[in-house]
């Protein structure tokens, strides 16, 4: 929702006319979509890899058998990497390629003034039955975006568990100058990072904290802290400005090893309490293989380095790459529960590896014959946890994520959403069975979590 939102204020700002739609906090959407469907100009939507796509795709063909000449736009990472497979679905009619604000802009004055699309840098589009690619659209200036339309969402539907009460999130940055094989931002975003100033990333948070009394910012940028003199200056703005946030952010293990004390204290001060950081694999041949450039050793000195400091560490890592064993994997354990014994707020968590398509591993992938979907509606259903690789060798590994949650998070996530004592009891006992698992790596027979995972399933949790 937060991209939908600053292109939908990127469009207000130019004079036209938005609406916004979120059909999980819609209960008449379908009513809703047809109503303003009869008077847009065309509909946008924006879709991540997985069930997005299959909620995408049930919205777009609900208004073209209403509406068939509205044209139906699509954005996000997913079709921005297979704008074929995309536009191969007969309702689909344009794709935009990359960042969305200028291009969507360009695009809706064209549509507006029934002009060609020839032109329009970044999109790929039907013409006369054929698919056209335009030329890719350089990056914009991210000091040059306005705050997001928070006005078209009740915000309060928008707060996730964190450190604070209202934790909402925000991007000051886009891209990555790092070259990991298995994420999709490469190709995205060609290794260029880009970044608002400080004292704009402060205003937004301060705007926030103003305008609707959010406590916490939890920063999805791919890289908050490539610029460390910006991180300083907008620790020192968020102090200067007394406004008593809690914020979150992604950080290199290797960036972390690299700040000095007067950093980490900075940092500290400014209400830093929390750092997600991508460990990735517990083998250094791994590591080097899918291009991480960091050590096991960072991994562990990071996990020092925040428990020093009191910093809560997420550390996510990653099993099933490539040319794994089964021995690999439970190298990967042990590095996580070396991790967590050194900073006991560290919360290692688990996938199993998701070829990402744009990602070099995703190609890699396709060549050791992992069955790719051939439709956009087959990427409806891909989920990591379910995901059968060839040369996964671990009989467990679909169950590592659930069972690590389960283990690791139950008192924090998950034991407040039980209100019935019997099911709170059973609860409790999956629990238990799940941190013996963890605490005796006994990873053999998962029963109780085949029985979870149908379950969850038919209640719409998974």
């Amino acid at each position: 929702m937060l991209g939908v939102l600053y292109l939908a204020a990127y469009l207000e700002r130019a004079g036209i006319p938005v609406s916004v739609w979120d059909i999980d906090h819609e209960p008449n959407w379908r009513k809703r979509i047809l109503d303003e469907a009869r008077t847009s100009l065309c509909v946008g939507i924006s879709a991540m890899t997985g069930h997005q796509i299959t909620n995408g795709l049930q919205i777009t063909n609900i208004i073209k058998k209403k509406f068939p000449n509205l044209p139906i736009i699509w954005g996000a990472g997913h079709v921005s990497t297979s704008p074929e497979q995309a536009l191969a679905e007969k309702n689909i009619d344009i794709v935009v390629r990359g960042e969305g604000e200028e291009t969507l802009l360009e695009l809706v004055k064209a549509l507006a003034d029934n002009k060609d699309l020839d032109n329009i840098l970044g999109i790929s589009f039907k013409k006369n039955g054929k698919i056209i690619h335009n030329p890719d659209r350089p990056f914009l200036d991210m000091n040059d975006l306005p705050n997001p339309a928070w006005h078209f969402i009740n915000i309060d539907n928008y707060y996730f568990s964190g450190l604070s009460s209202k934790n909402v999130a925000l991007q000051s940055s886009r891209g990555c100058p790092h070259r990991c094989e298995f994420c999709m931002s490469s190709k995205l975003n060609k290794r260029c990072w880009r970044a608002m100033s400080a004292p704009k990333t402060a205003d937004m948070v301060e705007h926030l904290n103003k305008e609707y009394g959010v406590n916490g910012i939890v920063f999805w940028d791919d890289n908050f802290f490539v610029d460390f003199n910006r991180v300083r200056e907008f620790c020192k703005l968020l102090i200067g400005r007394n406004l008593n946030i809690k914020w979150e952010a992604d950080c290199r293990i290797d960036y972390l090893c690299r700040m000095d004390d007067d950093l980490l204290q900075l940092l500290k001060s400014s209400g830093l309490s929390a750092i997600f950081s991508g460990a990735e694999s517990g083998l250094q041949e791994t590591l080097n293989t899918i291009k991480k450039d960091i050590t096991v050793e960072q991994i562990l000195e990071g996990a020092r380095i925040t428990a020093k400091y009191g910093f809560k560490l997420w550390l996510a890592f990653v099993i099933g790459f490539p040319h794994e064993t089964k021995e690999d994997a439970m190298e990967t354990i042990r590095i996580m529960k070396r991790a967590r014994e050194i900073n006991p707020n560290a919360n290692p968590a688990i996938k199993n590896f998701f070829p990402f398509p744009g990602s070099a591993l995703y190609e890699e992938a396709k060549k050791a014959n992992f069955k790719i979907p051939d439709s956009l509606a087959g990427w409806g259903d891909y989920r990591s946890d379910d995901i059968k690789t060839p040369w996964t060798t671990h009989e467990f590994a679909p169950y590592f994520p659930m069972c690590l949650r389960l283990a690791l998070d139950y008192d924090t996530r998950f034991s407040g959403l039980f209100k019935n004592s019997v099911v709170k009891f059973f609860a409790g006992m999956i629990h238990n069975i799940e941190k013996f698992r963890w605490d005796h790596e006994f990873y053999h027979f998962p029963i109780e979590l085949v029985l979870v995972k149908k379950i969850a399933k038919k209640l719409g949790f998974y």
